[in-house]
């Protein structure tokens, strides 16, 4: 059984790093995603890494706990977020 960050998607290139957010890091949106209706800046939680931090899967939800959505997006979509 492989790391657990470690998931292989033939789109994404391999690296030899660790992930930059490792999984149930704060993250917020560089950019906005107006499918989902997230703004820049919207704060999700890293819930997955792929090809040693290439791509993560990073859920947002509402205030209420709901899901918003689980995107796949990649480290240039996203700031850290400090706390």
């Amino acid at each position: 059984m492989g790391h657990p960050y470690r998931r292989i998607n033939s789109f994404l290139p391999q690296t030899l790093e660790a992930p930059m957010y490792p999984e149930l890091s704060r993250v917020a949106l560089t950019r906005p995603v107006p499918a989902y209706g997230l703004p820049a800046g919207t704060v999700g939680a890293v819930v997955g890494a792929y090809s040693d931090g290439v791509g993560y899967e990073v859920e947002f939800v509402a205030a209420d706990g709901r899901t918003i959505a689980v995107l796949t997006l990649t480290a240039d979509d996203l700031a850290a977020v400090p706390g």
